[in-house]
């Protein structure tokens, strides 16, 4: 369910509670934030960034110029790596992002986001 508001569903407090649980624990919490949740809000990025996750994780879904075309149009490439980028600037070592092959992207645009 996608809302407007960072945390209608009650995730931070699911991801703090497991972090509670797991204090002994060397397992990896990943926060997988929305554009269309967060809409690249930098209070709602950094909300969740310093919550002490060990991975924060955003996907780019797809290669710049395939953007329009696969992702919903509330989200872009621009947006998605500002989530990224702030996350690094409020003091997360580790980010992630990932994106879905097969959708009529060219090999150097995949090594693109294979350096983010």
């Amino acid at each position: 369910m996608q809302t407007d508001s960072c945390n209608s569903c009650g995730w931070l407090e699911v991801c703090f509670a497991v972090m509670l649980w797991r204090t002994h624990a060397n397992e990896l919490i990943s926060h997988s934030g929305s554009h269309v949740a967060m809409q690249g809000n930098r209070d709602s990025v950094n909300l969740v960034a310093q919550s002490g996750l060990d991975v924060f994780a955003h996907n780019v879904e797809t290669v710049e110029r395939l953007q329009r075309v696969v992702r919903d149009r509330r989200a872009n490439w621009r947006q998605s790596l500002g989530v990224l980028t702030a996350a690094k600037e409020v003091g997360v070592q580790v980010t992630k992002t990932s994106i879905m092959l097969g959708c009529g992207e060219e090999k150097d645009e995949v090594c693109v986001v294979e350096r983010l």
